[in-house]
């Protein structure tokens, strides 16, 4: 797919959302992502480095920025989110570059039934036109959820984007995406390359496919995984070619 072939399509899809706004419906795990900007000193009076905070600003991941991906197109969205405290990652920040990483998982204890028939009776009743698992394995996200929604997709022949984050084989039946670090851990995605391209990018991945896709050199790769789901599905919505 060559710069204007991909600026066609997505003249198509503003001019398909504009005139036929679908539904979309995004499950999985919210969290929050912490920046810490400031500067680190050398030694502070316990002989360890100094890090002085300048500002702080805390923005949605997860489920919850692939969401938010989406705040500026016609589609009507809706979502089935952690409502508890969801993790916390908080950057540290040295101008443009991360120093260090805090990251909080703290869990809460769920009722992975009810949460199953919430998720199911959402389905149902928001009658999405496609719908979109960001699993971080987590939170609430069980496989047997992951299991059950890509089922009653099939059922409903809805188009499903999964954001693997577990075994490949959970996540049968729906589009995959995974990274290099998916690829890492459990095996099995076609990685077209390396260098020095993101992995959020580079490690697309699509089930059931015989095509490949050219690397994208990215700015910055944070985000960017939520953000290709979020526009992935929304195009299938539209009834795009995987391609």
């Amino acid at each position: 797919m060559n710069r204007s072939h991909a600026i066609d399509v997505i003249n198509k899809l503003i001019k398909a959302d504009r005139e036929s706004p679908k539904r979309i419906l995004v499950i999985g795990d919210a969290m929050t992502d912490m920046y810490v900007h400031g500067h680190l000193y050398e030694t502070c009076q316990e002989g360890c480095p100094k890090f002085v905070q300048e500002n702080c600003v805390s923005v949605p991941g997860g489920a919850a920025n692939a969401l938010q991906t989406l705040k500026h197109w016609f589609v009507s969205k809706d979502s089935v989110f952690d409502q508890n405290l969801g993790p916390i990652k908080v950057r540290f920040m040295r101008g443009e570059k991360c120093i260090w990483r805090y990251d909080n998982d703290i869990h809460t204890k769920y009722l992975y039934d009810i949460i199953e028939a919430m998720v199911l009776a959402k389905i149902d009743n928001f009658q999405p036109d496609a719908v979109l698992i960001s699993d971080y394995d987590k939170g609430f996200i069980t496989p047997q959820i992951i299991r059950r929604t890509i089922d009653a997709c099939s059922l409903l022949h809805i188009p499903c984007v999964a954001d693997m984050k577990r075994k490949r084989d959970i996540y049968h039946g729906a589009i995959t995406k995974a990274n290099v670090q998916w690829e890492d851990k459990f095996g099995g995605a076609r990685v077209i390359t390396r260098g020095d391209y993101w992995p959020m990018v580079d490690g697309m991945y699509a089930a059931d496919s015989d095509f490949t896709l050219q690397p994208v050199r990215c700015v910055n790769h944070v985000g960017a995984g939520d953000c290709f789901a979020a526009h992935l599905t929304l195009a299938l919505a539209h009834g795009f070619s995987l391609k």
